[in-house]
């Protein structure tokens, strides 16, 4: 399946980084040149592969794409390195 990672900094100005994957389970992601400030993290799978969140259709009896926000704040400070480990399933 494909994914769409987005990195929402909550604090200042809000700004979303996102990043697109086919694979989440043996994947890494590396992420440069992050401004500092607290992220949270949200995971969108994309089974159409449209690179963006689909919604459902009644009629058609289609679920909308799952989305999981990971809610623990990550904090990204300047000229540190910082590895996250993501073990989530859909």
């Amino acid at each position: 399946n494909n994914y769409i990672i987005e990195l929402i900094k909550l604090s200042g100005k809000e700004t979303t980084n996102k990043f697109f994957t086919k694979n989440l389970t043996s994947k890494s992601i590396f992420i440069e040149s992050l401004l500092p400030g607290k992220y949270q993290i949200k995971i969108t799978e994309d089974l159409n592969q449209d690179l963006k969140w689909t919604t459902g259709n009644l009629q058609s009896k289609i679920q909308p794409e799952s989305v999981r926000t990971i809610l623990e704040e990550i904090e990204i400070r300047p000229n540190w390195d910082l590895e996250i480990e993501i073990k989530y399933l859909f």
